[in-house]
């Protein structure tokens, strides 16, 4: 994870949580799909274990990585392709969205 992305998570503010998953995710997430401009993911393994990639525009895989409670997913950037490749039958997982958090009004 790059540094930038380490800092600019200290200013990002959940607004949305998904029910959990468990025994399986669904089958939207195991294609390429990516968030809005402005939207970072954050899935969060509870138990199991989850095959993740990031992919290019064309849905070719240019990473690949096992996530388990032990080894929790980054934050996933706003309009970064990505799919979930494989999951155990044990899985149990969250996905949230996050933003920045607003500004204040300058006075």
């Amino acid at each position: 994870m790059n540094k930038f992305l380490s800092r600019m998570e200290k200013d990002l503010v959940c607004y949305k949580k998904m029910p959990l998953w468990s025994g399986r995710v669904p089958d939207g997430f195991k294609c390429k799909h990516n968030t809005k401009v402005g939207t970072w993911a954050k899935l969060e393994i509870y138990k199991g274990s989850l095959d993740f990639a990031f992919l290019t525009d064309k849905g070719e895989i240019t990473e690949q990585f096992t996530f388990t409670k032990e080894n929790q997913p980054p934050f996933i950037e706003p309009q970064k392709w990505h799919k979930i490749v494989s999951c155990s039958d044990d899985i149990e997982c969250q996905l949230s969205f996050y933003h920045k958090e607003k500004a204040e009004p300058q006075q």
